[in-house]
């Protein structure tokens, strides 16, 4: 077997049991020799769990009703903890040939919004979401260490990548952000009854809730600020038949965002109890009879220290090793 069919071989062997999805946003651009500059735009996105399933996703980002039956095939696929996970970025990218004789051979800007998602919830917390609390009458929900968060931001950012020794490159990054909207929520103990007439709910136990300005929830906000960093170390390593390849290492986003004070967080660590409302007069109903809950007056009820006030949160860092090879009619990369 040639050099190029064992590395083939020896690549979809692995890809079979360990494949996943790498983002094209940090990866330099292919610069002919003749060329001293290349523009890329960017549209990537993916989204994956191992409950949720594509048509609840494709339903959920397009205002789609989800059926029973796309329900009940979730809830037949979750298991004690369920994650889910979702990332998307789109931007524009340069890249421009270093001065000839510097050991600085490429300079990248770029400009992107970018957003991420992730969550864990119990397979009990994943049937209230889908089907309410009616199924759970007469009985105790557990909700421990649910985690939801969401996270959406624009970055300018400005690279290098700069030759060295013994067929080794070395490069870094920086990018400022602007952080447009963030929503974090952890459960440590949590639990929900209700009575089996449905007359009554308790909520019992602790949690937070951390969101960035309620008054500027739209893509277009500008609630906080943060920066990020990056760097790669990269080997020349070719297979026989290859005309270039490499290894490479890197570190990407590792960041923060802060928050700005109008930002709101909820501590929660109370026990709620809910009894309905009872009306004396029913044939003469009046409005001060009726006590609506919103989620306002529910936040008071069981947030009481609620205030408004500056938090950060960490970028979704990435840590990645990648495998390149360029031959004669194809590419091969596997990281």
């Amino acid at each position: 077997m040639s050099g190029k069919r064992f590395f083939i071989a020896a690549v979809l062997s692995f890809a079979v049991l360990h494949a996943s999805a790498q983002s094209f946003w940090h990866e330099p651009l292919s610069l002919p020799d003749s060329a001293r500059y290349g523009v890329r735009l960017t549209g990537e996105g993916a989204v994956n769990s191992n409950a949720l399933t594509n048509a609840f996703f494709f339903g959920f980002v397009n205002g789609r009703f989800v059926n029973d039956a796309e329900k009940d095939l979730m809830l037949d696929r979750a298991k004690a903890k369920n994650r889910f996970g979702m990332d998307g970025t789109y931007g524009i990218q340069a890249d421009f040939r270093g001065k000839p004789g510097s050991k600085i051979i490429r300079h990248t800007v770029g400009l992107a919004e970018r957003y991420h998602a992730d969550g864990t919830l119990t397979q009990e917390a994943m049937e209230l979401v889908l089907y309410g609390n009616k199924r759970f009458a007469g009985q105790e929900i557990n909700l421990d260490d649910s985690r939801l968060r969401y996270l959406r931001w624009k970055e300018v950012s400005y690279g290098f990548t700069a030759q060295l020794a013994g067929g080794w490159q070395a490069g870094g990054s920086v990018a400022a952000i602007i952080g447009d909207q963030n929503l974090n929520f952890t459960t440590d103990y949590a639990r929900l009854y209700t009575s089996p007439t449905g007359e009554q709910m308790r909520l019992n136990g602790t949690f937070l809730l951390q969101q960035s300005d309620t008054a500027q929830p739209g893509p277009h906000a500008f609630n906080g600020m943060g920066f990020s960093v990056g760097g790669f170390v990269q080997k020349e390593l070719k297979a026989h038949d290859a005309a270039q390849g490499y290894f490479r290492v890197e570190v990407q986003d590792a960041g923060v965002v802060y928050w700005n004070n109008n930002s709101v967080q909820y501590p929660g660590d109370t026990l709620y109890v809910y009894n309905g409302t009872e009306i004396d007069r029913i044939l003469d109903v009046q409005d001060a009879d009726i006590n609506p809950l919103t989620p306002d007056s529910i936040a008071e009820l069981i947030t009481p220290d609620a205030g408004n006030g500056s938090y950060h949160t960490l970028l979704p860092a990435t840590l990645q090793a990648s495998i390149y090879q360029q031959f004669a009619r194809y590419d091969v990369q596997l990281g």
